[in-house]
This record gives C-alpha cells, sequence and structure tokens, in this order.
C-alpha cells in the first residue's frame, strides 16, 4: 500500500475513533495487522504517531481554558493545576514502564498479541457498562475543583494502563471520575484534559525512541507520518463535539465485545489453519 495513503487512512481512524470510548491505539494496530503491512511493534509505534493529530486538536479545543489555566492565580486555577500535575505523575508510574517494554513483549508473541488487545478490549467493554450505571441524575454532583491529589494520581495511574492497545483511555478515566461523583460534562472534561500531558510525555518518548531505538521506528517515513497527523488533527477537530455527545448516549460496550470476540475467533481459525 502506498505510504501516503495508509497514513491518511490511519489520520482518518484516529481522528475519529479518539473521542469513542473503545481505544483508537487499539484499533489502528488491529487495523494494521489485519492489512498485514507492518508487525505488531512497528504498529504500536505508528498508532503512538498518529496520536499526535488528536493530541493537537485537543489543545487547539482547550486553547482559552490551558491558557488561562497558565496564567489565572485564583485557587480554582490552582486547583485544576494540582490536578493535572498529580495526574500526569501516577500516568508516568504506569504508563512509561508499559510503553518502554510493550514493542519487545508485541515482537515476541507475535500474531499471540492480539490475544492482548482482545482482553484489554473486553475489560474496556465492561467499564463502559460501568460508566453507563453511573451517569444517572444526581443534585450533588462534585466541580473539578475538588478532586483530591490521591485521586488525581489514581486517575492518572489508571490512565497509563492506556498505553496497553485495546484499553481505552478515555473510557477508564471517564469511568473513574463518574464514579467519584463527577457530572458527566466534567468526567470528559477532565478525562481530556489529563490527556495533553500525557500525550505531550508521549509524543516525547517516541522522539527519543527515534534516536536510541532506530530499530524500532524505521518503518517511518517524515511526509507519510506528518500527513496523517495532519489528517488526524483536521478530522480530529472537526468532529470532536458531535464524537463526544455520540460517545455520551450509545453503549460502546457491545462494539469492543464484539470486535474482542472476532479477534479471538479469527486467531482461532488462523491457528486451525496453520496445524
Amino acid at each position: 500500500m502506498n505510504a501516503y495513503l495508509l497514513w491518511i487512512l490511519l489520520g482518518t481512524l484516529q481522528g475519529i475513533l479518539e473521542w469513542l470510548p473503545v481505544s483508537s491505539e487499539g484499533q489502528i494496530v488491529l487495523f494494521l495487522l489485519f492489512i498485514g503491512v507492518q508487525n505488531p511493534q512497528q504498529a504500536i509505534s505508528s498508532a503512538l504517531w498518529v496520536n499526535v493529530g488528536t493530541f493537537l486538536a485537543v489543545v487547539l479545543y482547550y486553547r482559552r481554558y490551558l491558557l488561562q489555566l497558565l496564567t489565572d492565580p485564583s485557587s480554582e486555577a490552582s486547583s485544576i493545576r494540582k490536578f493535572l500535575l498529580f495526574a500526569t505523575i501516577g500516568t508516568t508510574v504506569t504508563g512509561l514502564p508499559i510503553r518502554l517494554v510493550e514493542d519487545k513483549i508485541a515482537a515476541e508473541l507475535g500474531l499471540l498479541f492480539m490475544i492482548v488487545i482482545a482482553l484489554s478490549l473486553y475489560m474496556t467493554g465492561y467499564l463502559i457498562q460501568k460508566w453507563n450505571t453511573n451517569t444517572e441524575f444526581s443534585e450533588s454532583f462534585r466541580s473539578l475543583e475538588s478532586v483530591t491529589s490521591k485521586e488525581s494520581f489514581f486517575l492518572g495511574f489508571i490512565q497509563g494502563f492506556a498505553a496497553i492497545p485495546g484499553v481505552s483511555r478515555s473510557g477508564v478515566t471517564v469511568t473513574y471520575l463518574l464514579a467519584k461523583k463527577f457530572s458527566i460534562e466534567d468526567s470528559f472534561n477532565g478525562s481530556f484534559l489529563v490527556s495533553i500531558p500525557a500525550s505531550l510525555g508521549a509524543l516525547v518518548l517516541e522522539i527519543l525512541f527515534l534516536i536510541f531505538r532506530p530499530e524500532s521506528t524505521a518503518h517511518l517515513s517524515f511526509f507519510p507520518v506528518v500527513t496523517g497527523i495532519f489528517v488526524a488533527f483536521v478530522i480530529g477537530y472537526l468532529t470532536l463535539n458531535l464524537l463526544i455527545t455520540v460517545a455520551k448516549k450509545i453503549n460502546f460496550s457491545i462494539v469492543c465485545y464484539a470486535i474482542a470476540t472476532l479477534i479471538l475467533i479469527s486467531i482461532l481459525l488462523s491457528y486451525i489453519y496453520l496445524y
């Protein structure tokens, strides 16, 4: 497949799937594995690079709020900055070790790596079911300013597991915030806010991989990758509001369960065919 066409497809998928609780990284890795153009190690790297586009879309979408956070001396803004700091520390504790070892694990597992993705999607589906049971009306919703340092750290801690393809970052973080009695609106806003420093950290790590792990990034070509990032940015920014609204109203647990089951069936059929 032409490199530009491939990255345009990846950017389109990322721009749409990022806002839905189905793990955009997991779906992109699956897509690349199924069409057979990249191995698991390369697919993970490609999924993380195209994520840069939706990261930039979130930054642009929240630009006024982020600027206010940086300049506002009020106690409310200080609370949100503290929230982001502790969440970022929590994400680093889990996300960094997972990212450092998952390339090697994915390369060693080969086809069996898809089982990891399937199991992660089953977990995501379960979390979305929990999410849908925590959205009933309440007169005592908390504000994001009330989140404690411990809650912020644990939110980041579970967000770090989204480094595993198939684990939905928005799925785990929104579910956690809903369980802590935040409104669905604040849960989504909090989820996207903590994604910004996490995505920035992931980008820095991928740049370091380019320098110190050239064997894991040899499949990347500058202009096709930039094209994919740009497509993800444009589509992600244009669809963000619409797809977040869809995500709030539709139960995506069935989608996660269905994809995971299809993965396991395809692995079983492949095993039968080969042996």
